[in-house]
């Protein structure tokens, strides 16, 4: 649906303000989703890391429990209790080193998790506020169909176009032909228009 222009160029009106918006192409939605499946996908790293840790932690654990009953190997054996002592000892130190170790990294991957999961709340958070924006203003654009076209040529008229409100806004001419219009074979306006009607539940 287009006015004429000057130097015989056509403008388009602005019946854009009327058609119902797109989630999927809505690039505020697409942006935040795709943060968000960045953010479902690092805290999957995160996890996989934080397992990995868990599962060097188990041997040690067990090792830690059993220290007291570690017996060096056969180069190192020895018949000193004493020395047997201090082997064990050593052996602890070392094990209880390699658990801090582990400890402190699970420990940074968990506040890591915790603050990607926080993040991803909020951009969905920030997804949901988008769609239900979008949603009011699809239900506000429903509101504002235009429910009196010209489908056909009438005896007062040489084109196809709306006559009186469009989305919201009232004719500009005394003659309700100010909202612009199309040439009888452009489909793609009239079909627009069928369509709209449609929506509004117009005859």
């Amino acid at each position: 649906m287009t006015e004429s222009g000057e130097g015989g160029g056509t403008t388009p009106v602005e019946i854009a303000n009327c058609q119902q918006l797109d989630a999927n192409l809505d690039t505020e939605l697409f942006i935040l989703r795709k943060q968000a499946a960045g953010l479902v996908v690092e805290i999957q790293a995160v996890q996989d890391s934080i397992n990995n840790v868990n599962d060097r932690m188990k041997p040690l654990q067990r090792d830690l429990q059993d220290v007291d009953t570690y017996i060096p190997p056969e180069a190192t054996k020895t018949q000193f209790e004493g020395a047997l002592n201090a082997l064990r000892a050593e052996r602890k130190v070392a094990i209880e080193s390699d658990l801090e170790f582990y400890q402190n990294l699970l420990s940074r991957k968990q506040a890591e998790k915790a603050a990607l999961e926080a993040e991803l709340s909020d951009v969905q958070a920030q997804i949901a506020a988008r769609l239900s924006k979008i949603q009011k203003e699809n239900e506000a654009r429903q509101r504002a169909f235009p429910t009196n076209i010209h489908l056909s040529k009438p005896d007062e008229c040489a084109y196809y176009h709306c006559h009186g409100v469009l989305c919201g806004k009232a004719d500009p001419a005394p003659d309700g032909c100010g909202h612009g219009a199309t040439t009888e074979g452009d489909v793609g306006c009239k079909e627009f228009f069928k369509s709209y009607l449609k929506a509004a539940g117009a005859n």
